[in-house]
């Protein structure tokens, strides 16, 4: 298997990505309950800045 060098952000928004497929029932929350998904965006930022994994958030 060939692993590539790719920059930390890169990997940083593609985990990201993945995990926000993993609950794509969210993503239909997001279209009715917008306030809802600012939340969740602005912890998961926070998170991102903290440096804890997304899993540690529901």
């Amino acid at each position: 298997m060939t692993v590539y060098s790719v920059p930390s952000k890169l990997v940083l928004l593609c985990s990201f990505c993945f995990a926000e497929l993993r609950v794509g029932l969210d993503h239909l929350i997001y279209i009715y309950f917008p306030t809802f998904f600012l939340d969740h965006f602005q912890r998961v930022t926070m998170t991102f800045k903290l440096g804890a994994p997304y899993q540690s958030f529901p």
